[in-house]
């Protein structure tokens, strides 16, 4: 290989590396998933919201950041829902756990989610397909 090939494959690594391209495309993902992601903090409150909320739930993410999960979560539901992600936040573990949202138009939605525990900012990162 020329130095210049091997110099520009270097390069191409090194940027496949960047916490630059890693942020780009975990946020390609997050705005594209048609499932939904949701980040809540320790008390349960939006921290960031997936677009795909509005097709799913009927709210712009917007509506929901800075809100309690509780106001989303069917209320049969709401007990179950907050000892699953209690059980998140106490490890890494991902948990598999089954519950309903409320749509904007109030028709509940079964929602199937893998929660996964709390990193350095101490927030539970969940994705659900419906």
């Amino acid at each position: 290989m020329s130095p210049g090939a091997t110099a520009l494959a270097d390069t191409a690594v090194s940027l496949a590396h960047s916490p630059e391209v890693h942020h780009s495309i975990n946020q390609r993902i997050f705005d594209t998933s048609l499932d939904l992601i949701l980040v809540v903090d320790r008390h349960g409150t939006f921290l960031r919201v997936s677009p795909s909320t509005l097709a799913t739930l009927g709210y712009r993410p917007d509506e929901m950041v800075g809100r309690s999960a509780r106001d989303f979560v069917h209320p049969d539901d709401l007990e179950s829902t907050r000892d699953n992600m209690r059980l998140a936040r106490r490890g890494r573990t991902v948990r598999t756990f089954e519950c309903r949202y409320v749509r904007r138009d109030g028709r509940p939605v079964p929602i199937a989610w893998k929660a996964s525990g709390p990193s350095r900012t101490a927030s539970i990162s969940s994705s659900a397909a419906t």
